[in-house]
């Protein structure tokens, strides 16, 4: 069952009283509780009643010449610097289509439109693993994995940084990537 969080004093009641430790949240690269209740609201991710937390999420993959686009780090809008080392990758908020998320992540980080690139495949089927957030500790999250296939002529062949264009709550600014042989990539 999901649980409906209306505020921020509810959230972080509901954490308390099922003792998810929230100290470090906000802290040294950390996602907020605020960041977690926009997640909510914009509906990024749901909280069920077992205290987990599940994202899908659409994981793109842009080949380049025998390489694929990698996202190295992120600069935080606080200037925190987060190592990401993954594909690309948007969230699948509920009730949206795999492809619209894959979308977003085109535009929002990479800066690219809908007529600068052409979806090759979309994996209907999730690869589905659990482990603690590592943006917010002591949570445990459901990650469910869609892989995209993307081809586009119009990112540079060499490493590169694009703005953040996302939502207002996205705590991201820059994002930085490299183009690395798909044996070093972690998906």
């Amino acid at each position: 069952m999901n649980i409906q969080i209306k505020n921020k004093t509810n959230l972080i009641d509901f954490l308390n009283e099922n003792n998810i430790d929230i100290s470090e949240w906000g802290k040294q690269g950390h996602k907020s509780i605020d960041n977690l209740l926009g997640e909510l609201h914009e509906k990024d991710c749901i909280i069920k009643t077992e205290v987990i937390r599940e994202i899908s999420i659409a994981v793109v993959n842009i080949e380049n010449k025998g390489k694929l686009l990698f996202e190295e780090s992120q600069k935080m809008k606080n200037g925190f610097i987060r190592q990401r080392n993954k594909l690309p990758r948007e969230k699948i908020k509920q009730n949206e289509e795999v492809i619209e998320a894959a979308y977003r992540c085109l535009k929002e980080e990479i800066n690219l439109e809908v007529e600068d690139f052409t979806i090759i495949k979309v994996c209907e089927t999730p690869k589905v693993y659990t482990k603690v957030s590592a943006s917010y500790p002591n949570l445990k999250t459901r990650y469910l994995h869609y892989d995209i296939f993307v081809s586009t002529d119009k990112l540079p062949n060499e490493n590169f940084t694009t703005k953040e264009n996302g939502e207002e709550h996205d705590p991201v600014d820059i994002h930085y990537w490299a183009w690395v042989t798909k044996n070093n990539i972690k998906k």
